[in-house]
């Protein structure tokens, strides 16, 4: 493991630094716009200066062409570097406050055993928790304005995954689906994830990448087999879906809203994926 203060220290140009002035430049003008566009979005509390000097650091550094971004066109870009410089600052402080364990490769037995805990809608305030004993630390943070992201995923360099989850949406089926999909991301392309990948589910994609979780995170839901002639595709009453949720060790909104993505039709189960609001049952017991 890496020294724990060794991605805290501050970040400093000195004259033996080979960074081109040009590049220097394009980070700070980028660093003030960020902060400029932070401060008119939110009410949050100013970022302490250890924060800023972290945003400065992942500016400086990023390399765009390389970062896989599931998302609109129009988001906005700038809140979305503030939002992720604040959860790998949060993820590697966490990191050297706690002992965390050694990360191991995640299966998808533990993934699906992650999954059910969801009857119990209580139990999105013990995820973070449960994954953190596996190695990978979960993060909330709510969007900014201007943000379209439901999700990140990315690695430290002690080689911890990461999670970020805004909770923009606040239905459960689709925290589950995001942070499922997230998991699956970790189980799959560990080895990719020193990019972070960021997440946008209202934007179809059609990248390898984003196509191979989708489709582990509804097996480990529900396996492709018995999806296919599974009851409540056939009838759709709402005590049918309730039934089966049971019968898979799911809650209902989980079921709901798949029936609801792949019918397109939104309208329907409106109070079953509605019935608790996840940033209420994480944020304000905090």
């Amino acid at each position: 493991m890496t020294n724990k203060n060794e991605e805290q220290d501050d970040f400093v140009v000195t004259s033996e630094s080979t960074i081109n002035p040009k590049v220097l430049i394009n980070a700070l003008n980028a660093h003030d716009e960020v902060i400029r566009l932070v401060k008119a979005s939110t009410t949050k509390r100013n970022a302490p200066c250890s924060e800023n000097i972290s945003l400065f650091r992942d500016l400086l550094t990023d390399n765009k062409g390389e970062t896989f971004f599931r998302q609109s066109n129009n988001a906005n870009t700038a809140t979305t570097s503030y939002w992720l410089s604040r959860i790998k600052y949060t993820a590697q402080l966490l990191l050297n406050l706690q002992d965390v364990p050694k990360y191991q490769p995640i299966s998808t037995d533990q993934i699906y055993q992650i999954t059910r805990m969801s009857p119990a809608p209580e139990n999105v305030r013990l995820v973070s928790s449960a994954l953190l004993s596996l190695g990978i630390i979960l993060i909330f943070d709510e969007q900014l304005k201007g943000m379209k992201l439901d999700g990140a995923v990315f690695k430290l360099k002690s080689g911890h995954p990461v999670i970020g989850m805004t909770l923009r949406h606040s239905r459960l089926d689709n925290f589950w689906f995001t942070l499922t999909h997230e998991l699956s991301h970790i189980h799959l392309h560990i080895d990719q994830l020193e990019t972070p990948i960021l997440d946008d589910f209202e934007e179809a994609s059609t990248e390898k990448i984003e196509l191979e979780a989708d489709r582990l995170t509804k097996t480990i839901f529900v396996s492709r087999n018995e999806w296919r002639n599974c009851e409540p595709k056939y009838d759709l009453r709402r005590e049918i879906v309730i039934k089966y949720a049971n019968e898979k060790g799911l809650h209902p909104a989980i079921i709901a809203g798949m029936l609801r993505h792949e019918l397109n039709r939104y309208e329907i189960f409106s109070d079953i994926v509605s019935e608790y609001n996840t940033r209420d049952l994480i944020f304000k017991h905090e």
